[in-house]
């Protein structure tokens, strides 16, 4: 069984056990798109959590698949239009089954893959210095640079460190990524990331 329709089934992490445990919010990671939807038809808030690179849809962005570079000309635009064309014929049994899902659960359908992320906070754990230029991104989406902890790590030396770090400390890293999650889980509303303490 495809882990999409586990998730959506009540295996795992489906409707039934996310009732039975109690569980008020989700954090949903960016490549599961499924989850939104669990949290949509049981009406929960839930937060998109980018974990690796973030993988919002815009045509003056490369597709997360590929190793092209960022360049804003006509062509590049139009290749990156076709690479996300691509990506969303191989997704498409994928995006079917959620649609059939949100169709028997009378939830609205999603017209693009954006759709299927948080409304209320998206919260990537990379400093926007390493994103590309991003134009499109929802006024809810925050940067707040790596979730881990550096204790036990060996520090490496390399040229940019310093304003590596400067970067990171000033996203806020694990705290303020607790900080968003809280103001959507206690108010239910969209946090905007120029209103970030």
């Amino acid at each position: 069984m495809s882990p999409y329709i586990h998730h959506l089934k009540d295996g795992g992490f489906g409707p039934k056990a996310i009732t039975q445990t109690g569980v008020e919010a989700l954090l949903v990671d960016q490549a599961s798109p499924e989850r939104g939807t669990v949290a949509d038809f049981l009406s929960i808030p839930f937060i998109t959590i980018c974990s690796a690179v973030v993988l919002n849809r815009e045509d003056s962005v490369p597709p997360f698949v590929t190793n092209w570079g960022y360049n804003p000309a006509w062509w590049a635009l139009l290749r990156n239009r076709v690479g996300y064309q691509l990506l969303s014929r191989i997704g498409k049994p994928i995006r079917e089954v959620i649609a059939k899902y949100r169709r028997e659960w009378k939830l609205p359908p999603h017209s693009s893959p954006n759709e299927g992320y948080s409304q209320l906070a998206q919260i990537s754990q990379q400093p926007a210095e390493l994103e590309f230029p991003r134009q499109q991104l929802p006024q809810w989406f925050h940067f707040t640079g790596p979730y881990h902890s550096a204790i036990g790590r060996e520090t490496l030396a390399f040229p940019f460190a310093l304003s590596l770090q400067a970067a990171i400390q000033r996203a806020g890293g694990v705290s303020r990524a607790a900080d968003i999650i809280e103001q959507v889980v206690t108010t239910g509303k969209p946090v905007l990331a120029n209103t970030n303490p």
